[in-house]
């Protein structure tokens, strides 16, 4: 099935090591919260960069035709059954190092753009997943926690993976 609606075409990107990588993304500004610092050093021995370039693309629940807010199983298995697969955590920090910095303007009302992962759990016992900001206080990356109960509402926006 392909998937049209194509928001960003991230790179490849040549980096030895998660390390390297957020040394890159902090040399250019982008902050990363508390939450995202300890998804990172969750992930850190999984790390593997997509070897071509990845299509991404935002989807709300109003692009998947459903309601105001749903169960996030369901958002995940709705829009998976519409084409689109879910991130790598490592496709989400190169979605937000592919960002230009004219490009937070415009993207102004998408304030939280949630990665929509495999949920990590951590040493708290609580699930989390990335997430970029991107608003008039320039942009960083952080993470969120997610549980059972958690919805996609109406208001959010998630980044996909799209086909070609």
């Amino acid at each position: 099935m392909q998937v049209k609606n194509v928001w960003k075409v991230i790179p490849v990107a040549k980096f030895a090591s998660l390390t390297e990588l957020v040394k890159a993304m902090e040399g250019i500004g982008i902050n990363f919260g508390w939450h995202a610092g300890r998804l990172l050093k969750a992930i850190e021995g999984k790390f593997s960069l997509p070897t071509q370039e990845t299509n991404v693309a935002v989807v709300t629940n109003e692009t998947l035709s459903l309601g105001p807010a749903v169960p996030l199983t369901q958002f995940y298995q709705e829009a998976v059954s519409q084409g689109y697969k879910l991130c790598t955590p490592e496709l989400g920090l190169l979605t937000r190092l592919a960002f230009l910095p004219g490009e937070q303007v415009e993207l102004q009302e998408l304030w939280w753009i949630y990665i929509a992962m495999e949920p990590v759990l951590l040493d708290d016992g609580k699930s989390y997943i990335f997430r970029i900001a991107v608003g008039t206080r320039g942009a960083r990356f952080d993470a969120v926690d997610v549980d059972a109960s958690a919805e996609s509402e109406a208001k959010d926006k998630w980044l996909f993976e799209a086909s070609e």
